[in-house]
């Protein structure tokens, strides 16, 4: 985000829509702006979740011009329909503007499927 065109960037607190700190009181203001909110769907250090239904319903109050990007690299393989993520799981495909996987994470633990004389042809070795 450092690294955007963006005219500013705003923090809110971790995961939380209302409240102090949330999302809502974030975007208080924010309603003329063309305002790009980013949260991963699934946190990493603790396995936390993101209250996606949640932000979708905060954005689509207060915004004319909003768009969410979840990172879905740790929701990969593990939530949604054939592993498309947390917002495949949870029916968000169309409220999302974009949606960043990689095959870093969950798809790169699956290995090889097949005898171990294949694996040794792909060895580095």
């Amino acid at each position: 985000m450092k690294l955007s065109r963006a005219g500013k960037t705003i923090p809110f607190k971790h995961n939380c829509v209302n409240g102090e700190g949330g999302l809502d009181e974030v975007l208080k203001g924010l309603t003329d702006e063309s305002v790009f909110i980013l949260v991963e769907g699934v946190y990493s250090m603790d396995g936390d979740v993101a209250p996606l239904q949640e932000i979708v319903a905060c954005v689509k109050r207060r915004l004319k011009n909003g768009y969410i990007i979840v990172d879905e690299a740790h929701s990969t393989g593990l939530y949604g329909k054939q592993g498309r993520g947390l917002v495949c799981e949870l029916g968000l495909e169309k409220e999302i503007f974009a949606r960043l996987h990689t095959f870093g994470k969950a798809m790169s633990s699956f290995g090889v499927n097949g005898y171990t004389d294949t694996a040794s042809v792909y060895s580095p070795r």
